[in-house]
This record gives C-alpha cells, sequence and structure tokens, in this order.
C-alpha cells in the first residue's frame, strides 16, 4: 500500500506521481517569487524597499541549496 499512496488519479483517470506534482509546484513558485523579485530590483528608482527583495530571492536559493552535513 505505500506504492499507492504517491498515485494520484487525475479526473481524465491518469496517474500521476504526487511527489512529482509538489516538486514542480515548489519550482514553479520559487521561479515567479525570483523573477518577481529581480523585476522590482531592477525597475526600483528608490532603495528603500531593496532588502525585501534581495532577502526574497536569498531565502529562495537558501532553501535550494542542500544543507551542509556534519560528520
Amino acid at each position: 500500500m505505500v506504492e499507492n499512496d504517491n498515485i494520484l488519479q487525475s479526473c481524465c483517470n491518469i496517474p500521476s506521481d504526487k511527489r512529482l506534482l509538489i516538486f514542480i509546484a515548489s519550482i514553479c513558485i520559487s521561479l515567479i517569487i525570483i523573477i518577481f523579485s529581480c523585476y522590482q530590483l531592477s525597475v526600483m528608482h528608490d532603495c528603500s524597499s531593496e532588502n525585501l527583495y534581495v532577502g526574497l530571492i536569498t531565502l529562495i536559493i537558501g532553501i535550494w541549496c542542500p544543507h551542509p552535513t556534519v560528520k
């Protein structure tokens, strides 16, 4: 039953992997945030909210980078 927990049936009766859909959704959301932040940084004329967009880019990169392992 463990193998069937990761399989989703769509409305068209097409099976898909639940982990793949979560991964694709995570990548899409991350790319949207990075593109939006880069756009905002490129069109900004004042530096008052620059920290917000640089922080968002840094957060997304930090989430996707592998964490160091301690031996």
